[in-house]
């Protein structure tokens, strides 16, 4: 095949029910179809899913892979387009964006396109979410080809700060708030992961937080730039200071500096700080009412377990 400007990597893992939706959003757009392919990269197959490509002309990929990493680089190995858009199998694209995504990223020669989003639940219905960050959502991301780190996706798993990390590698210019252009679900697992009590949840976020240092090291094996080294500085101070918040000892370095970073949204940093500077105040009650929170936590976890 021929060289298209934009890829579209659909991957899917056992979710049978809302991959059509998702495809269907890829197919609908408002751009020229000559303009872009689209790659599904899936472990399994069923009739529908077949048929839906070959009527398509989509690319479907059956893949053994488990990580979705391993799973994104068959695709971006088997795509022939200059930019990569990346939709997950129960998100959605909004009609045109992929006409935002060629008048921004070919045209306009941006490397790195993040969108917002609109949070839908299982049904289909909108609901009320955070806003995200320019690194949240594979579904909102869109990068040029040349620009990624493809032999790093073996490694890392947190695969949207590496795409992240890509772009301001680069050097070149990104887009971090674009339009709503993505429906984003939701689902009822997402919202708090299932624990039997503060310890054991304070325990859960403390080892996510210590799977993100060991995943720092490796980024910052590839990635040697300026501006790729004060955001990963940033994301681990902003860990620190949500351990330091849930009684950890050890008080979090680089605040100031986490502060000042322009690469984390201001209100993220603002709620970070706030919490940083109330708990070194006032530590007993901070540390009295973030438990309260994880009691919250740990009442609708167990709900979830019954």
């Amino acid at each position: 095949m021929e060289s298209v400007p934009i890829t579209v990597i659909i991957t899917v893992y056992n979710r049978e029910r809302f991959i059509l939706d998702a495809i269907n959003s890829a197919l609908n757009q408002t751009l020229d179809k000559n303009l872009y392919e689209i790659i599904v990269v899936s472990n399994f197959e069923n009739e529908e899913l077949s048929h839906i490509c070959k009527q398509n002309d989509i690319e479907l990929i059956l893949s053994k892979n488990i990580s979705l990493g391993a799973k994104i680089k068959e695709g971006i190995i088997a795509s022939h387009g200059d930019i990569i858009s990346f939709l997950e199998d129960d998100d959605q694209f909004m009609p045109g964006k992929l006409s935002l995504i060629f008048k921004k990223m070919v045209q306009e020669k941006v490397v790195y396109y993040h969108n917002m989003f609109e949070a839908i639940d299982e049904t289909g219905s909108k609901i009320n979410y955070f806003k995200g960050n320019p690194f949240f959502n594979l579904s909102c991301m869109s990068i040029r080809h040349d620009i990624i780190r493809v032999e790093a996706l073996n490694e890392i798993t947190e695969l949207e700060e590496l795409f992240y990390l890509s772009a301001l590698d680069s050097g070149k210019t990104l887009v971090k708030y674009g339009k709503v252009l993505t429906k984003y679900m939701v689902h009822p697992s997402q919202s708090h992961s299932p624990s039997k009590s503060i310890e054991s949840l304070k325990k859960q976020k403390e080892k996510g937080y210590a799977k993100y240092e060991n995943e720092r090291k490796i980024m910052s094996e590839y990635f040697k730039s300026a501006r790729a080294k004060r955001f990963m500085k940033a994301i681990s101070t902003s860990n620190a200071i949500e351990m330091f918040c849930l009684d950890a000892n050890k008080k979090p370095n680089n605040v100031l500096h986490y502060f000042s970073n322009s690469n984390i949204p201001l209100r993220i940093r603002t709620k970070r700080f706030k919490k940083y500077l109330l708990t070194r105040l006032f530590p007993k009650k901070m540390n009295a009412y973030f438990n309260n929170r994880l009691k919250v936590e740990v009442e609708i976890s167990k709900e979830m377990l019954a």
